[in-house]
């Protein structure tokens, strides 16, 4: 089975009132490799917000140059078909796929991500809970940000100040597999 591993950049926290600006997902094989990538800017659909504290994130100019959503997420079902069956993950999945599927209501069009979901931030988390992995701890708990997990297992972070749907996406794939690694096994070992 696949992974896809997905990731967004959004006009704001809440996926009903604030705009969808960017899909990014990278699809992995069973040996972790990457078979393909995707990635599409999203023109902010009518209505909805773009804040711009998102933007200071995202480091995004908005544009009705972009596909609109429709378009868009009629790409991203087209990617995800060509690998299915997969399994869906990411950092923070469900706050992805809060964006898309409100954004394929709106469209009227099928949830694009499954049910069944990988997310790195619980699998980081078990991981430091059970001694295999040390997370940073901030305000008296472990940090699951994709930026913390990236550093606790010693693998590159992103080189700008901005986050970008399929780099991060990318990193997070990396970051899965690793974790995956971490799991006790066999022939696994026991510390990231």
């Amino acid at each position: 089975m696949n992974i896809i591993v997905i990731d967004v950049e959004t006009g704001g926290l809440d996926p009903q009132a604030d705009a969808l600006l960017a899909i990014g997902a990278v699809c992995l094989n069973v040996d972790g490799k990457i078979e393909g990538t995707f990635h599409t800017l999203v023109a902010p659909a009518a209505g909805l917000a773009v804040n711009p504290s998102a933007l200071a994130v995202n480091g995004l100019t908005p544009s009705p140059a972009w596909p609109p959503e429709r378009e868009a997420l009629r790409a991203f079902a087209n990617f995800c078909q060509r690998w299915a069956p997969a399994l869906f993950a990411g950092c923070n999945v469900p706050f992805d796929r809060a964006f898309l599927s409100a954004a394929a209501r709106r469209c009227s069009l099928p949830e694009p991500v499954g049910r069944h979901i990988l997310d790195i931030k619980s699998l980081a988390l078990a991981l430091h809970v059970n001694g295999v992995l040390s997370l940073p701890i901030k305000r008296r708990m472990p940090s699951p940000s994709l930026d913390s997990i990236l550093a606790a297992l010693r693998l590159p972070g992103r080189e700008g100040p901005h986050h970008d749907a399929l780099t991060d996406a990318q990193l997070t794939a990396s970051a899965l597999w690793r974790l995956l690694e971490c799991l006790p096994g066999p022939e696994r070992g026991t510390v990231c």
